[in-house]
Order: C-alpha cells, then structure tokens, then sequence
C-alpha cells in the first residue's frame, strides 16, 4: 500500500507591533512619528507631581508647552527618550535637577536652551507657538550619560563651563577646582581650533595662488 505523506506549511510569523512612537509601513520598516510630552502627561497623569514630571522611555522626541501648573516642576525626568533637541526646557522656570540620559542630544548647542536668556517660541498642542524666556538659572543637577555630545572632546569641562551654578554632573559633583580648570580646558581647546582653522586658510590660499 502506497503512503502518501502530508507536509505542514511551517507557522507564518506574525507582522511586527508598533511601538508608541512608531508607525508600521511598506517593507516591514517603522516611521517614526512626533511624540510630544503633553501627550504622555495627559495619557499617564500619575507621572506629574506638584515638583516632579516624569516620563522615562515614553518615545518622547519634543517638549512642547505645557499648562502652567506644570511649570513649578524643580525636578524633571526626560531619560531613554528620542530627544534630539531639549528646546522647551526652559518652561519650567524652578528647575533644579534634570535627566535627559540616554537620548540623541549630540553638540554643545542642543544644550542651548539650558544656559541662553532669549525669547523662543514653542509649539502647543494646537499647532500655534508662544514665547517662553530662554534658560534654567536654578539648575543644580544634570544628567547626559548615554548622549552622542558625550563623546566629544572636553565634555564635562564644556558643560561644566555652560552651567556656572551646576553642583552635579552625571552623578558626580561638580568642584570649585574642576570648574577653574573646565574654563581653561575649553579656552586652550578653542585656541587650538583658531589655530587650525587659520592653518587650513593659509594653506588654502597657497594651493589656490599656485
């Protein structure tokens, strides 16, 4: 008698879950869309206190304005997010301690808004923009760790030199003698630079005159 053997097509693999910062689209890749912080504040109200906001790994990639009551916040957690800029920062007016660890912030500038006295306009929920005076005067405690910006050279010494009032970094405290010695690390660095870029001028007019 002749078998006839049946095959069993193996399982299919389901689709991939979006996350709540991404999109599923053609190809099996994820578009990532804006995330704002209002929206996780609204969705998790619990992570708001009278003095504390906290939203740790919620894919937030903006800080837009929030309602005032939020705005007397002295300590703010914003780590394992998607922030390429902290434009916004500077609502919150009282802020002594701030995490931003573990996000995409990646030069001396995306720190900006933490240490400049201008106006800026920030975005509301709305899609309009009102202007909120730039920097954070009272801020005492601030953690970068797992930032590109890390990376680069001098990098406690230009933070430390950014934030004059700043007593801990990365968990670590800030002295009196590390920050004398931040203003003349970033001072010969920036010689350095002048140095350089005044070397590439001149051997570039040489080759262009030849």
């Amino acid at each position: 008698m002749q078998m006839h053997s049946t095959c069993t097509p193996p399982p299919t693999r389901p689709p991939p879950v979006a996350t709540d910062a991404a999109t599923a689209v053609p190809g099996g890749k994820a578009h990532r869309r804006p995330v704002p912080l209002s929206a996780i504040l609204k969705q998790i109200p619990q992570n708001f206190e009278r003095q504390k906001v906290s939203a740790v790994e919620r894919f937030v990639t903006f800080i837009d304005l929030l309602p005032d009551r939020y705005h007397e916040a002295q300590a703010v957690y914003l780590s394992k997010n998607s922030l390429s800029s902290i434009d916004g920062i500077q609502q919150f007016r009282a802020i002594r301690s701030l995490s931003l660890a573990d996000n995409l912030l990646a030069s001396w500038e995306d720190l900006a808004p933490l240490v400049k006295c201008i106006p800026q306009r920030l975005p509301l929920a709305g899609g309009e923009a009102e202007a909120v005076e730039g920097g954070c005067p009272l801020l005492e405690s601030l953690s970068l760790e797992g930032n590109p910006l890390c990376r680069l050279p001098n990098y406690r010494a230009h933070v430390v030199q950014m934030l004059p009032r700043l007593r801990m970094l990365d968990g670590r405290q800030v002295t009196d003698e590390e920050r004398a010695a931040a203003v003349r690390a970033v001072d010969r660095e920036d010689a350095c630079m002048k140095v350089l870029v005044s070397n590439a001028c001149s051997v570039h007019k040489m080759v262009g005159g030849a």
